[in-house]
């Protein structure tokens, strides 16, 4: 669900673009793509991290429900 969104230019920010590879319960895959600095929670961490600094493996929660960082 979105609760609220802006339009930023990329180039004007000094923004980069990251492109997840989530991976549910199911095992299907799911691509999200966001900026680097979009903050993803992190249920390990108990914090948000910034998605340009994630790592492979680190479960995040979408939705309300846990997903694996491929």
């Amino acid at each position: 669900k979105i609760y609220n969104w802006q339009k930023i230019s990329l180039k004007q920010k000094n923004k980069r673009m990251v492109k997840l590879a989530i991976e549910d319960e199911n095992g299907i895959e799911h691509i999200i793509e966001c900026t680097e600095d979009h903050k993803i929670w992190i249920e390990s961490e108990n914090k948000y991290i910034e998605a340009g600094k994630l790592i492979k493996g680190m479960e995040v929660v979408c939705n309300g429900k846990r997903k694996t960082r491929k």
